[in-house]
């Protein structure tokens, strides 16, 4: 059985990283500690708008040293980040799988904790997704 079954059906709460909830990005960061080391930071966002959720990150993103320690990869592998757009600006995370021919481990709000194909996504109207390595050290 797979590790992320641990974290299947975990309920979504904005604001949170675990061990017992989740937002998007809590997740992202829960799963990289616990499950490959990794110590990312916190994205505070203090609105719930996906428009208010972009600018945010993009603000955080680029003030931020150690959210700078990401670089863009075209074949993922497990563990990084998947970007998720469901129009011009990415506003969802994930995490890439390497299971059942690959997918992305996410949280939503109204669903939880998921595991989710590519195609699955797409037909969920995330039709852009970009995939995102943590190299440790800024770009």
């Amino acid at each position: 059985m797979h590790w992320a079954t641990d974290y299947i059906g975990k309920p979504w709460v904005l604001g949170t990283s675990g061990p017992d909830t989740f937002d998007c990005w809590g997740l992202v960061r829960a799963v990289l500690a616990d499950r490959f080391g990794i110590a990312v930071p916190a994205v505070v966002i203090p609105a719930c708008s996906g428009l208010a959720v972009v600018r945010e990150a993009q603000e955080q993103f680029a003030h931020n040293p150690e959210l700078a320690r990401w670089q863009p990869v075209a074949t993922p592998r497990e563990g990084d980040a998947v970007l998720m757009s469901a129009a011009r600006d990415p506003w969802h995370v994930g995490l890439w799988l390497a299971v059942d021919g690959g997918g992305v481990l996410h949280c939503l709000e109204g669903a939880g904790v998921i595991f989710s194909k590519p195609v699955a996504l797409k037909v969920a109207g995330w039709g852009r997704l970009s995939y995102w390595r943590f190299v440790g050290e800024p770009a």
